[in-house]
């Protein structure tokens, strides 16, 4: 038997792995940075926090799915052999 016919298994894609950044990333850099600069408890490091504390108070909103996932499932159907 050859190598290639021992091959059956089906075909799938992972879904790619989109690399997001934190929300308030920068918000919490500029704050730290500014602690680390000044002081904790330093009236300058104000602003930082406010806008901190805005970007953690606004929802998050939800991503959209991956066209992956729609792939995956013509994938499924084309392997029970219904139609697309």
């Amino acid at each position: 038997m050859r190598v290639i016919e021992k091959m059956h298994k089906p075909l799938a894609m992972r879904p790619a792995k989109m690399a997001r950044a934190a929300p308030c990333a920068t918000e919490i850099s500029t704050l730290f940075n500014c602690w680390r600069a000044i002081d904790v408890d330093a009236p300058g490091c104000l602003e930082p926090a406010r806008a901190l504390a805005t970007c953690m108070a606004a929802p998050i909103k939800a991503a959209k799915s991956s066209s992956s996932a729609d792939i995956n499932k013509k994938l499924a159907k084309l392997r029970t052999g219904k139609t697309l």
